[in-house]
Order: C-alpha cells, then structure tokens, then sequence
C-alpha cells in the first residue's frame, strides 16, 4: 500500500474497502473487497510496518472487524442479492482469501483488547475466536515460508491455547494434526531459520503437549459419562 499511492488514496482505499464489505452490501461487491484485501494481505498483517498512524488503527479497529463480518455477515443483515453466493464458502472463496485463514487470525491477534469497542471485536463469540485459531493452523504451512506469517507463529500459539477450551473433541484431533504437520514443516526448516526457528518450534511443540493433554481429559470425561 504504502508504495502504491499516498496517504490520502490509501485512507480512501481502506474506508471503501469497509464500505464494500457490509454485510448488507451485494455478496459479490463484498467478495470483490475481500479479493482487494487479499492483494495487500502483507501490508495488512505487518502493521508495524505502516508509517501513518491514522491508517493503521484504521486497519487494526475497522478494517479488521470489517473482513470477519464480510466472511461472516453479521446476525440480522440482509445482503441486497441471493443465490449461490450469499454463503462464503471455504473451498470456493479461501484460494483468494487466505485471510479467513491464517492471515485474519493474524491480524486480529494483534489488536490489544483496550482497542475493541461494542461494535467491533467484543461481538465475536469465543466459539467464533475458537473456529478462526482452528481454521489458521489449517493453512498455516503453505505460508510458512513467509517470514511475516513465521513470525506470527507464537502469536497464534498464544491465542489457541486461550480459545481451544470451547472446542469439541473432533476439533480438538484435528487441531493436534495440523500442528504436527506445521511442527513437521518447521523442523524440516531448522537450518533455515536458526535460533529464532527452533523458538517458535518450542512454542508449537508446547501448543501441542496442552492440546493432546486437553484431548485425553476430554475423552476420559466422555467414557465415565459413558458408563
């Protein structure tokens, strides 16, 4: 963003971006926004990296907010078209916005909860908050290699740990499996990364050992009620 144009446009850029992404606007002008999020998802997710300070708490308390209520209209919106496209689906949308996946969580985590307002994260559910941790580990190793999502790694870590006590058992088993594969890809990239590398492999390795203790007090919890 930064290179692209000047602050002016960039705020107009964003504050049309929010715009758009109502959940009472026509899915595919919500979509169409999503897709334009997409193409700037690293500015997005390195906000340290944005020198005006007006544009990034823009991005941090609007814009944020903005792509999780476009990915997931908001209770009681009524978008102004029908049809296949008025449910975001996973399989269809993900591949242009891998933001729902790894890049939103990353993003979100950031913002300190001082930030949140009635009208913004405060509305989202810890089920909600759960289901986006879950969903980032899934697509956490084809962007691993990027060193801006490497580094949001221990981030993600923390607040999984948070969430994952409203996760069902089945949530919980897959969760422990994308961990392992990411904590597979991680390994196998040691040498690549050095000492900060093998830090954030502690860090998963740790998430890991909480999840599969948590999973096995569930399943016992579920043979005495078995019983």
């Amino acid at each position: 963003m930064g290179a692209r144009c000047g602050p002016a446009k960039q705020h107009m850029f964003i504050e049309s971006l929010i715009a758009c992404m109502d959940g009472n606007m026509p899915n595919n002008l919500r979509h169409a926004a999503l897709r334009a999020v997409h193409s700037v998802r690293q500015e997005m997710v390195s906000i340290d990296g944005i020198d005006d300070a007006s544009l990034r708490d823009m991005v941090l308390k609007k814009l944020s907010p903005a792509i999780l209520t476009a990915i997931c209209p908001r209770r009681g919106a009524t978008p102004a078209d029908a049809g296949p496209a008025l449910i975001f689906d996973d399989r269809r949308d993900a591949c242009y916005v891998e933001l729902h996946g790894f890049h939103l969580a990353g993003i979100l985590l950031r913002i300190a909860p001082e930030q949140w307002s009635p009208t913004s994260l405060e509305s989202i559910t810890e089920k909600q908050w759960w289901y986006m941790m879950s969903s980032a580990w899934r697509y956490a190793c084809p962007v691993i290699d990027d060193i801006h999502c490497f580094e949001l790694l221990p981030v993600l870590v923390e607040g999984t740990k948070k969430y994952m006590r409203v996760a069902l058992t089945f949530e919980l088993q897959q969760l422990i499996r994308d961990v392992d594969y990411t904590l597979e890809t991680l390994e196998s990239r040691d040498t690549e990364q050095g000492e900060r590398g093998e830090g954030v492999a502690v860090a998963v390795k740790e998430l890991r050992t909480v999840a599969s203790d948590m999973l096995e007090r569930m399943v016992k919890s579920d043979e005495v009620v078995g019983r």
